[in-house]
């Protein structure tokens, strides 16, 4: 295994369905938000708007959460690849 040198690192590299996943392209319009750089008539915007009411300490929390989801889904998706990889070497 590469040494890595972020936690994102390895949420992209375990991440099932990372480049296509709506959770990781909504934590990108989260990060967004939390590092106020949400324009007027951007999706971040639209997102802080509609589902915060505008409240960047509910975007927040909505953050945490979706972070947590994905380091969750990220260690399931190392755990399943070294199950794999153990059971290859078995046959």
């Amino acid at each position: 295994m590469n040494e890595m040198k972020s936690v994102w690192e390895f949420v992209e590299a375990y991440y099932p369905n990372y480049t296509s996943s709506g959770q990781i392209a909504l934590a990108d319009e989260l990060q967004k938000i939390i590092d106020n750089e949400d324009e007027e008539g951007s999706l971040a915007r639209e997102y802080l708007d509609n589902e915060c009411d505008g409240n960047r300490i509910v975007a927040l929390e909505h953050y945490e959460a979706i972070h947590r989801n994905i380091y969750e889904d990220a260690i399931q998706g190392y755990i399943d690849q070294l199950n794999e990889h153990i059971w290859a070497c078995i046959k």
